[in-house]
């Protein structure tokens, strides 16, 4: 098992004192403390290839679909509700665009008559 020191090493924030005491975090139900390699990844994401995934066609699109199918294919063998969960807030986001989009149009055509 990893020393818990070694755990701490991983997250930035808490190698801050408060209080004159290194920072204990333990709020994490809206807002979780990201490891280094997190914020490394996000970051080259934002510059280098930030773009929606499977719904371009140009190489951003490309590249961020690659990438997120990747990250998924790490975590599967792990954790296989991921990949189950990703569909189905993916099929829900649709299913709420296209819902939002057909109430507008509806409500703009009856204006019209």
């Amino acid at each position: 098992m990893k020393d818990i020191n070694d755990i701490r090493a991983d997250f930035p924030v808490l190698g801050r004192k408060v209080y004159d005491k290194p920072l204990v975090y333990f709020d994490n139900g809206a807002t979780t403390q990201k490891p280094q390699c997190v914020i490394d990844t996000i970051s080259e994401v934002f510059t280098t290839y930030n773009s929606n995934i499977h719904r371009g066609v140009h190489f951003l699109s490309d590249k961020a679909s690659e990438e997120y199918e990747n990250a998924i294919a790490l975590i599967d063998p792990v954790v296989p509700e991921v990949k189950i969960i990703s569909s189905f807030f993916s099929a829900l986001m649709k299913e709420r665009t296209f819902s939002r989009a057909f109430s507008y149009s509806s409500e703009a055509l009856s204006l019209r008559k």
